[in-house]
């Protein structure tokens, strides 16, 4: 490049340059735009490869790179220096002027602006430039074209070119914040007409977000509400690149930085969200946004602060207060009117969902009314309900067939009115509980109904009771019938099992039968004799049960070890593959009781034991000294009982998944015989189960006779 002229004698080269630099005020939009402009103006006028405006920033005290002609531009407004860092950080720090020709020799040198940019800096000229006494910041001039450093006259004319730079720089603030006040006077000037004129409330809070979020130059902002009732907070509405992910989202009351400002009424501003501890990382980690600052203003009204309006990622201000002012007046022009929208809006949105859910309701109602009248209709059990004053409300076709009612209405009238004794009866039953009660009626015929009844109640008040009734003289009839076959039944077989036992007997005693084999059989003999009387035994019992007789008990003093030894020894024979042990108390075990029918409870639980654990595990019989009572447990480690179906274990005919699915063999008898046994002695049976890990059944009885003989 050409020599350059002194300063002290300047040619008309200089002024030249001048020209050219007065005219770059006048395309400047703002300090960006001034910035981009003057890199190519210097460019072009030290022949150099790239140059740069480097300010400091007040608030932070660093240096910021607003562009750079040559170096790409986004990357580099990303860097930031220290005061003192890099060769523009000592310039600004030292208040010199600067010219290194081998910019990487120079220790002051910082290598990081050149790794984010990718740009390869050899030569630099630096100078600062002054505001009032005060360094603002500098420019740059990196690489000659020509790869030769730059000369000491260069230097001299950018300290030249400096002084009215800092003037232009001074001159497209002032009129990029003239700018900046006229937009924001003509947003709140269409803020104010759109409050006055807009009656949508979502268009009316996007026009407020917007103008929001332009004025702060932020990324995105929102308004968040606070419920009337239980005070969480909602994202009623926002705009920005998470305005999707962002609006519904409720918060309790007083989180993040939102419910702070709320919750104070005071205007909160966070320059770092993630170093301040009121702010919610939540909210990011769902939208997928980053919020980095964040500015929140609390929305007032006569009634107190209904909200918040808040813009995320604004650029730092020049004036805090002046930005915080402006905000607060956004809010305080808008929040009446945004209340009286938001009213407007829910009154009308409780209005129409009050009604659709009526109407649905009503759909519903009518839908259940009618299916349940049906049903009620279609059953065959008769069903009468009645309300608390005693009039009939419902009457189905199956108790009109059943009491004789006729065809006749009768919803409306009282109960006692109806010439029916039977519905009379029927109408008098109490509250029955699950089980229900047995009532005989003789109107049209005599015939034995089971009755159902249970109270309606509404807010713990009876409003009336359902009555269910059905017909079951048929099948106590054929219980009877079957009541007598088993017991003749039963009856008929102990008389020749009688006469089999003996003869077995005695041929286990004649000493000339001494082949094993034929021994062996008779045995087998004897044991399914004994098998069949017991079972003949369980249906005598069964068949006294069912007829609401007492079972029969023979009293007398009972040795339990003695009986428990004696079934262990027979239940030996039937199940080798299994360990049976007993464990007997050192005191008495002598009781009060029916010998065999004690005998038959040891015999049902302990063969139920065996056949439920598999081969090769052990069966533990184990007696008890309690106070007053013995109690006996019979434990296996067998596969165990569901908790679902330990309330039915003791019903009559009840058979478990389990005997299903492993084709075990029984009559569902057994439990609920031995239940009976037990408490015809006057005693109780508990069971103690888990899938999978064995049962434990316990009976306990009284040591003596739980009532006076007759």
């Amino acid at each position: 490049m050409a020599s350059t002229p002194t300063r002290e004698s300047p040619s008309d080269g200089w002024f030249a340059a001048l020209r050219q630099l007065n005219q770059l005020v006048a395309s400047a939009r703002d300090i960006d735009s001034f910035a981009g402009a003057l890199a190519e103006y210097l460019c072009r006028t030290f022949g150099a490869q790239a140059a740069s405006l480097v300010l400091v920033d007040p608030h932070i005290d660093e240096l910021v790179f607003h562009t750079g002609g040559g170096v790409p531009v986004t990357l580099l407004n990303s860097v930031r220096l220290k005061r003192g860092e890099g060769i523009a950080g000592w310039v600004c720090e030292q208040h010199r002027s600067i010219n290194v020709p081998e910019a990487r020799d120079d220790q002051r040198f910082c290598a990081q602006v050149d790794r984010t940019t990718g740009f390869y800096t050899r030569s630099v000229m630096c100078v600062p430039l002054y505001r009032q006494g005060q360094v603002e910041g500098a420019i740059e001039v990196l690489n000659r074209a020509d790869g030769q450093p730059f000369e000491d006259q260069q230097l001299e004319l950018l300290e030249f070119i400096a002084e009215p730079v800092e003037l232009l720089v001074a001159n497209v603030q002032l009129i990029a914040g003239l700018r900046q006040r006229n937009r924001e006077l003509t947003t709140l000037i269409d803020i104010d007409r759109a409050v006055n004129a807009v009656e949508d409330l979502d268009e009316l809070l996007g026009t407020i977000l917007r103008s929001a979020a332009d004025v702060a130059q932020a990324a995105g902002s929102s308004v968040v509400l606070q419920g009337p009732d239980d005070g969480d907070l909602t994202f009623f509405h926002a705009v920005g690149p998470a305005r999707a992910q962002l609006v519904d989202i409720k918060l309790k009351a007083g989180e993040g930085i939102a419910g702070h400002c709320i919750a104070s009424g005071e205007t909160i501003f966070v320059p770092d969200a993630y170093q301040d501890e009121r702010f919610l990382k939540e909210v990011d980690s769902r939208t997928g946004f980053k919020t980095t600052s964040l500015l929140a203003v609390p929305l007032k009204t006569s009634a107190g602060v209904i909200g918040a309006l808040e813009v995320v990622n604004l650029a730092l201000p020049e004036n805090e207060n002046e930005l915080l002012g402006l905000m607060e007046a956004f809010a305080s022009q808008a929040a009446v009117a945004l209340e009286r929208a938001q009213m407007n809006r829910r009154l009308k949105q409780r209005v129409d969902e009050a009604t659709e859910r009526l109407r649905q309701t009503n759909v519903s109602l009518v839908r259940e009314k009618a299916k349940l009248t049906a049903m009620i209709e279609q059953m065959a059990d008769g069903v009468v309900i009645i309300d608390s004053t005693g009039r009939l409300m419902l009457v189905n076709d199956a108790a009109r067939q059943m009491l004789s009612l006729g065809d006749a209405p009768l919803e409306g009238q009282p109960a006692l009115d109806v010439e029916n004794v039977s519905l009379a009866a029927i109408a008098a039953v109490k509250d029955t509980g699950p089980a229900g009660i047995e009532l005989t009626i003789d109107q049209p015929d005599e015939r034995i109904i089971r009755v159902h009844t249970a109270n309606v109640v509404a807010d713990t008040t009876r409003v009336g009771k359902v009555v269910v009734f059905s017909d079951i003289t048929e099948l106590k009839e054929l219980a009877r019938i079957r009541t007598e076959l088993v017991s003749f039944v039963s009856h008929e077989l102990r008389t020749p099992l009688t006469s089999i036992k003996g003869f077995v007997g005695a041929l286990l005693n004649d000493a000339r039968i001494k082949d094993e084999d034929h021994r062996s059989f008779i045995k087998i003999i004897d044991h399914e004799c004994d098998r069949l009387r017991r079972m003949v035994a369980d249906l005598l019992c069964m068949t006294r049960i069912d007829s609401g007789r007492a079972l029969d008990v023979r009293w007398q003093q009972v040795d339990l070890g003695r009986v428990v030894e004696h079934v262990i020894d027979a239940q030996r024979v039937y199940s080798p593959d299994h360990r049976l042990v007993i464990d007997l108390p050192a005191t008495s075990t002598v009781i009060d009781a029916d010998q065999d029918k004690v005998e038959q409870i040891l015999t049902n639980l302990i063969n139920n034991a065996i056949k439920y654990s598999p081969a090769d595990t052990t069966v533990t019989v184990k007696v008890e000294a309690l106070n007053g009572e013995i109690g006996v447990s019979v434990s296996d480690e067998g596969y165990g009982i569901a908790e679902e179906d330990l309330e039915q274990l003791f019903q009559q005919y009840c058979r478990l998944p389990e005997a299903e699915q492993r084709r075990i063999r029984g009559t569902g008898l057994g439990l609920y015989l031995t239940k009976h046994l037990v408490e015809a002695h006057g005693g109780r049976i508990e069971v103690a189960s888990a899938k999978g890990k064995g049962s434990r059944f316990t009976f306990i009885l009284p040591r003596s006779r739980p009532w006076p003989k007759e």
